[in-house]
């Protein structure tokens, strides 16, 4: 049998967290499917392997002895995530062995976007972390949009687009960016230029956004625009 507990960890897609957006009841994070479309009992959550799989790693961790009921077990995991967040952060991460975090910064795809407060939360539990930034296209898009005091033309949003992207691929904490295009409008990428279909989408975009949800508002050219413009680069 191989042992690979003691190789470092590159955890390559991941997402901001904090203690504001846990769940009320423990254990419904790990719910594979959403609570949005199906309500799931508890009893079911409760009996997921991946629910089973990280109480016992959680009982191992706090030292508990074997059966110790869930209650317990949950019980001093919140106690220490409510004292010491950064501790419960910094204890988990040591013992998976991650030694980097690619933190995808779409998140959350739906509903109220991160406040400050929260964004501020997650950089201090993981201040001794390396963290590194994934951008999603997409939320950069509709954060412009909906950031913008006036519709958009298509020569302001690509202006504003870029500089978004080059300022924080300056800040030298940017891993990769990323796009849901093969969800949507297909995986070939073809040589971005500009036309009337290009003008045609980011205008329907800057009216009616939600790029990453929106089929017909956001056609194949304006998203090879997002994806191959010349302009973007990583070095």
């Amino acid at each position: 049998m191989f042992d690979f507990s003691d190789l470092p960890v590159v955890d390559c897609h991941a997402h901001p967290f904090m203690p504001s957006r846990e769940k009320k009841v423990y254990g419904r994070r790990y719910i594979l499917s959403s609570d949005r479309f199906m309500k799931v009992p508890e009893e079911d959550v409760r009996n997921t392997l991946a629910y089973r799989m990280i109480l016992i790693e959680l009982a191992r961790l706090f030292q508990l002895d074997k059966g110790t009921p869930d209650a317990e077990i949950i019980k001093a995991r919140n106690e220490l995530s409510a004292r010491d967040y950064k501790s419960y952060v910094e204890m988990l991460f040591r013992d998976a062995g991650i030694v980097s975090y690619l933190n995808e910064t779409g998140f959350p795809i739906q509903g109220e976007r991160l406040r400050p407060e929260e964004s501020s939360a997650f950089e201090a539990a993981t201040e001794n972390i390396d963290v590194r930034e994934i951008i999603r296209c997409e939320m950069t898009c509709n954060h412009i949009v909906a950031d913008a005091d006036h519709r958009l033309s298509f020569k302001e949003f690509m202006e504003l687009y870029r500089n978004n992207i080059d300022a924080r691929i300056r800040n030298g904490n940017v891993a990769a960016l990323k796009t849901c295009i093969g969800y949507f409008s297909g995986l070939e990428i073809l040589d971005p230029y500009e036309n009337d279909a290009a003008v045609w989408g980011c205008q329907e975009f800057c009216v009616n956004g939600i790029l990453n949800h929106s089929l017909t508002l956001s056609p194949k050219t304006m998203e090879n625009w997002l994806m191959a413009s010349p302009q973007l680069r990583i070095g």
